[in-house]
């Protein structure tokens, strides 16, 4: 093979690992994935100091089913918690244990966050329901 041959060579292979790299790092999230609403006993709501217990099956359902209509996005979720100054964290109790997820606010979007497994663009109503709850 000719000089000119190797190096158009390395250059597909330069371009075609950067497509894969970019096309790796704009895959959006799974699906959220949430508990049942019947298995979930109350939902912790905390944000800063303020915390508040919502036990009405109603409102438990609605929210959840609002959570599940979130739209996934590319973002990666890489720590235990956002990295922000404010964040509204919700925890699930469960029989079995905890189920935690986050929501705040960037910019003029609002998000929730399942920690390692993905962030979801949720509506402002929604995020607005919840932390009305904390007054």
């Amino acid at each position: 093979m000719s000089m000119t041959g190797r190096k158009r060579c390395m250059l597909c292979c330069v371009l075609l690992k950067g497509c894969m790299l970019m096309n790796a790092c704009s895959q959006k999230a799974p699906p959220l994935i949430l508990p049942d609403p019947n298995d979930v006993e109350y939902i912790d709501i905390i944000a800063d100091e303020v915390h508040s217990k919502q036990t009405d099956r109603e409102w438990i359902s609605a929210v959840m089913e609002s959570l599940l209509a979130s739209t996934p996005t590319s973002k990666p979720s890489v720590q235990d918690s956002p990295l922000l100054d404010f964040y509204v964290q919700l925890d699930f109790h469960l029989p079995e244990g905890v189920n935690s997820l986050y929501l705040y606010q960037e910019r003029h979007q609002f998000y929730a966050e399942r920690p390692y497994h993905g962030i979801y663009e949720i509506n402002a109503a929604l995020y607005e329901k919840i932390y009305d709850e904390l007054n």
